[in-house]
């Protein structure tokens, strides 16, 4: 099994040991089933190359079987690299059964979409005030650079006392692990992280997705927006851009499933 993510598959390891030794412990054991989660994904940049490296190095000597599985996976990429490196491959879509608590979208009807009109300098106060209402929210925001990782959590903190903290590629394992027991703990109001954090994160009891940035398309707000609303408990997702459709300024991918509608903090 080559599990991958939203991560560098080795994120501390240069090229050259990449090839040099890391895939050697591919070829070194008896591999019959790979499977490539979040293929869309691994199939793209900065990803790509690693994904494909370790795929070669496996399949010149074996005729594992191949699986590709993501939320997203009918892509024409994904496509064209199954029916390149599988035999007789065969694609499997799960449609959600009648009465089913997940609509024909694939998103859960337990999550809630809305945009919410704010002004760029009024974000992260906006986000603050999300914090403090009853009950008390579990909120995971996305931005789409590193740098604005960081620098929302640090705004956050120093200017409106919001517990925050910062989710990224390069963080250890025990790290995550303890960000999110002070988050499940109520130590943590809020965590803030890019793309990476849309896949394979599964935050017990999160209420709230906010994207204080756009995604880039449509099947990265899936990702993102199917952090909440889990298990069958309810969700909310809100877009907060600083630039809407209307204003023809902003690049905006189809997001067919959210609608507008105003909404307030007080």
């Amino acid at each position: 099994m080559v599990p991958t993510c939203h991560t560098p598959l080795f994120p501390h390891m240069s090229h050259a040991i990449v090839s040099d030794v890391s895939l050697r412990l591919f070829v070194c054991v008896q591999i019959n089933c790979v499977i490539l989660d979040e293929v869309d994904e691994a199939l793209r940049p900065p990803h790509l190359e690693s994904t494909g490296r370790i795929l070669e190095e496996i399949l010149k000597k074996k005729k594992p079987q191949l699986v590709f599985a993501s939320a997203t996976a009918d892509t024409p990429v994904v496509r064209r690299t199954a029916f390149q490196l599988m035999e007789d491959g065969l694609i499997l879509r799960l449609r959600a059964a009648e009465g089913s608590s997940v609509a024909k979208d694939g998103m859960p009807k337990t999550i809630t979409h809305g945009v919410c009109v704010v002004p760029q300098q009024k974000q992260l106060e906006t986000l603050a005030k999300l914090t403090r209402v009853k009950p008390i929210p579990k909120v995971l925001a996305f931005v789409n650079s590193p740098h604005r990782v960081k620098l929302v959590s640090r705004k956050l903190e120093e200017s409106y006392g919001v517990s925050a903290a910062p989710l990224y590629g390069v963080q250890e394992r025990e790290e995550r692990v303890a960000l999110m027991r002070a988050l499940n703990e109520g130590r943590i109001k809020l965590l803030v992280s890019t793309e990476m954090g849309a896949r394979g994160l599964d935050i017990a009891g999160l209420t709230h997705v906010v994207n204080l940035e756009l995604p880039t398309d449509e099947s990265h707000y899936v990702h993102r927006a199917g952090r909440c609303g889990r298990g069958g408990a309810k969700g909310t997702v809100s877009l907060a851009p600083d630039a809407l459709p209307i204003c023809g300024h902003t690049r905006v991918p189809p997001l067919h499933f959210v609608t507008r509608h105003d909404m307030s903090l007080s």
